[in-house]
């Protein structure tokens, strides 16, 4: 991004749970923590009394913005023998250079021979031209020359890429409850804010409706893809016309080197559109296949039940886009590293969202040309004789859908509900007015319960017929809840032809008080005048 964004951002123990919103951004610890919500995050300058940190981050998440920013305000602050050190591991190609520029520099000679504190960081571990295994060794050689006392020791790396194998060293140097592996912590919806006024975004209402309309929370709470967003939308003044686009210019963008390391050849082996086809492999095995994460264990000793093996993975070849290439084991692990995926322990990776998930198995299906009947049989409840999809696939499905004009159909006659969710650009008025049918209808029928939780979908279903679809449920002899979930839509879609029906149903005192109620709010938020005069004799009365 092209800002400097002055936020205020938050470090977790790795094992521990962080908090989000109901909308996916982090719960503020500074405003909730009352709570007890997330009031074991701390920042960097909170962290200072720590011995030895692991910082470790997805990519794209602003670790090293941070860690930069809190070297600079240390070294402002830094009096008397206090010194700040920072190196960026990437810059060095050799032993003997690394060696000389870190434990030769004079500042750590001078925090040697004198008697204060050295805070030293190692940013980029993952990005080294040396390998990992070779920095680690090296850093646990150099490192034991020195008293530790005095030394307040921070190296940072990508998440994907981070080993267990080089926490040992560390636990070694210092005692183990001194060295902390710590996870950094999306961003605030505060922070959000900021960088929407400090990129001339005066629009910021329309900004988070355009968020909320396309599912994007995920990419807003990470500073490279809301990056993505901010400068989208700045040119537009929205957001990629339909949730489906979004996924997949975001999904891109979190596959993408960026500039830097494709300039100084540390580029990985895959170009884009073949970690998008790793991924979508990837996304499929776990979700049909119920795992959780995958597992890296090269010795396959700690692979969990619950885990996908990466054996698993290579077997069989993956169709890239431009020619057949065999999977291999680097390849796998280079799409592990981006920053669609976020670690959960030794040898363990899991998607950094399950949205993403959802997305790139649809993808990766649809791609494919896998046939709707298929599709089906991977998403039906086995035996049901109504063909409800299973629960936890109502995401996946919802894409399939939103990708396949005949998944939609055949889903819908089954699961209306869950179509609610699909892409609504992508849907035609004719597929809207049969979502309203099948809705209304099994709603009628008593086939479907979740009236409550459905209303945030209904501003989906607008079409130029939907006053006329609807007016027949909102007779008293449509049924209660079919009546009830009818003058929902009308108020979510704003049906300005309905403004005096559902008047009259806030007025007719032999209706339910909830029919009532809801007829009342429906007229109101359409807000004709004329309807809203009549409504006034409700107060009177009152």
């Amino acid at each position: 991004m092209g800002v400097k964004f002055p936020w205020k951002r938050f470090w977790a123990d790795r094992e521990t749970e962080i908090t989000l919103s109901g909308e996916g951004y982090l719960e503020d610890p500074d405003r909730v923590s009352v709570l007890g919500v997330n009031e074991t995050l701390r920042t960097l300058g909170e962290l200072r009394d720590r011995r030895c940190l692991v910082l470790l981050g997805e990519a794209g998440i602003g670790k090293t913005s941070d860690i930069r920013g809190h070297v600079d305000e240390m070294r402002q602050r830094a009096s008397g023998d206090e010194r700040v050190l920072y190196f960026d591991l990437k810059e060095f190609g050799s032993e003997s250079f690394l060696v000389q520029e870190v434990f030769g520099h004079p500042e750590f000679l001078n925090w040697k021979a004198g008697a204060g504190s050295l805070e030293l960081f190692l940013d980029s571990l993952d990005e080294a031209l040396l390998s990992i295994e070779t920095i680690g060794h090296l850093l646990a050689r150099e490192l034991a020359k020195y008293s530790r006392d005095r030394l307040l020791f921070r190296v940072a790396c990508r998440t994907g890429a981070w080993q267990s194998f080089l926490e040992e060293p560390l636990k070694s140097l210092w005692e183990p409850r001194d060295v902390h592996v710590m996870k950094m912590a999306p961003l605030r919806l505060l922070d959000v804010e900021e960088a929407l006024r400090l990129s001339n975004i005066e629009d910021q209402r329309s900004f988070f409706e355009e968020v909320s309309r396309v599912g994007a929370v995920s990419f807003a709470v990470r500073p490279v893809t809301l990056g993505f967003l901010i400068g989208t939308f700045f040119e537009d003044r929205k957001l990629p016309s339909s949730q489906t686009d979004l996924y997949e210019r975001g999904c891109r963008v979190l596959c993408q080197e960026d500039a830097e390391r494709c300039e100084t050849g540390r580029a990985g082996r895959l170009a884009p559109d073949q970690r998008l086809a790793v991924a979508g492999r990837l996304a499929a095995l776990t979700l049909f296949g119920a795992r959780a994460a995958i597992s890296s264990d090269p010795q396959f000793t700690a692979v969990l039940p619950e885990d996908l093996s990466i054996d698993v993975v290579l077997q069989g070849y993956d169709r890239f886009p431009d020619r057949p290439v065999p999977l291999t084991r680097l390849h796998v692990l280079e799409v592990l590293a981006t920053g669609l995926f976020a670690p959960r322990g030794q040898h363990r990776t899991a998607w950094a969202h399950h949205s993403y998930t959802e997305f790139l198995a649809a993808r990766y299906l649809i791609e494919r040309g896998v046939p709707t009947k298929q599709l089906l049989s991977l998403l039906v409840h086995p035996g049901d004789p109504r063909g409800r999809i299973v629960p936890q696939l109502a995401g996946v499905a919802a894409w399939l859908a939103s990708m396949s004009p005949e998944v939609f159909r055949a889903v819908t006659r089954s699961n209306p509900d869950l179509m609610l969710w699909a892409d609504a650009a992508r849907l035609e008025d004719c597929d809207r007015k049969e979502l309203v049918d099948t809705l209304l209808r099994m709603f009628s029928e008593e086939q479907l319960n979740r009236e409550w939780e459905l209303y945030p979908a209904y501003s989906r279903l607008a079409h130029p017929g939907l006053g006329a679809q609807l007016e027949p449920f909102l007779r008293p002899d449509s049924g209660r809840v079919a009546r009830f979930v009818a003058i929902e839509i009308a108020e979510a879609c704003r049906v300005a032809g309905l403004a005096q029906k559902l008047v009259d149903i806030a007025l007719d005192r032999s209706a339910e008080p909830r029919i009532r109620a809801s007829a009342v709010s429906a007229a109101g938020r359409i807000g004709e005048s004329s309807s809203l005069n009549r409504l006034r004799t409700l107060v009177y009365c009152a």
